[in-house]
């Protein structure tokens, strides 16, 4: 977690409220169902995620007025995400295929 700060607190936030988590990556808009942020093994600040697919605008997708397809799993390093912010969209609950018991991770900051 070492010099990220709010982006820190923005990510545990994002996933005790279940709120959808925006961030920009390879300068590319995603947004994200965040379900655990935490450090591997190998001492890497990662957020694991639930990423839907669209053909319209990050904003739009947050907000609800773009249709949502199925996505996938996402596990992205922080020191690899921009303009990380939370977005008011919720979301009930894990997507199939998510556990808790997560081998890879020595420390998790937050989960669902």
């Amino acid at each position: 977690m070492a010099g990220y700060g709010s982006i820190h607190e923005t990510i545990c936030e994002a996933i005790r409220a279940r709120h959808t988590l925006a961030y920009v990556l390879n300068g590319k808009s995603r947004i994200v169902e965040p379900h655990q942020y935490g450090v591997t093994r190998d001492d890497a600040d990662v957020l694991l995620s639930w990423r839907w697919e669209t053909r319209g605008s990050a904003d739009a997708l947050a907000t609800g007025s773009e249709p949502m397809s199925a996505g996938g799993w996402e596990r992205v390093r922080l020191d690899e995400m921009h303009a990380v912010q939370i977005y008011p969209k919720t979301f009930e609950g894990p997507r199939p295929g998510y556990t808790r018991e997560n081998k890879e991770m020595r420390e998790i900051y937050a989960q669902l």
